[in-house]
């Protein structure tokens, strides 16, 4: 019996998505990738929030700083392996060599000598 609940619960609520993508790909790709967006925004607000909440001044531009100091390592690590991958496909090996190791240096460079505060 609850397994038989289980499948039909189951079968509600996968068969919708599962038609939905089947019929409009398109459509369910941008709608998912738009809910993963929105869930990802929604996440950084309350994690902002809660870490502001009831902080000195100085204390928030510590943080400030330690957040971007963190971004700034994250997007020069993520560009670092997507643009080299692009430019490889496109056949510029050298470039995208060079591009590699200096993004790397540069989130290095960040990383060690750019102290948290």
């Amino acid at each position: 019996m609850i397994a038989v609940l289980c499948f039909a619960s189951c079968f509600a609520v996968v068969f919708p998505f599962w038609l939905f993508a089947d019929r409009a790909p398109y459509a369910y790709t941008v709608s998912v990738l738009s809910l993963a967006a929105v869930l990802i925004v929604y996440a950084i607000v309350i994690s902002f929030i809660k870490n502001l909440r009831g902080k000195t001044g100085e204390e928030k531009k510590t943080f400030w700083f330690n957040f971007i100091r963190t971004l700034s390592i994250t997007i020069l690590i993520i560009c670092g392996i997507l643009v080299p991958f692009v430019l490889v496909l496109n056949y510029y090996r050298i470039a995208a060599l060079i591009i590699f190791v200096l993004l790397f240096v540069a989130a290095g460079v960040i990383g060690f000598c750019v102290k948290k505060r």
